[in-house]
């Protein structure tokens, strides 16, 4: 069994199970919108993908 995968740079990820396989996801910090009632956050992806989440 191999050992876990160590973090990038110490930042927090993701391990997200797609359809095509596995990756990893870098989290990055969340930015609130200018009436501080809505947030998002981008995902950096392993394969290259970026995924924009939308909190409300």
């Amino acid at each position: 069994m191999e050992p876990p995968p160590r973090p990038l740079l110490s930042r927090p990820y993701l391990q997200l199970l797609l359809a095509n396989g596995e990756t990893r996801a870098l989290i990055t910090r969340p930015r609130l919108c200018k009436e501080g009632s809505d947030c998002d956050m981008i995902l950096y992806c392993q394969t290259g993908m970026e995924v924009q989440v939308e909190c409300a």
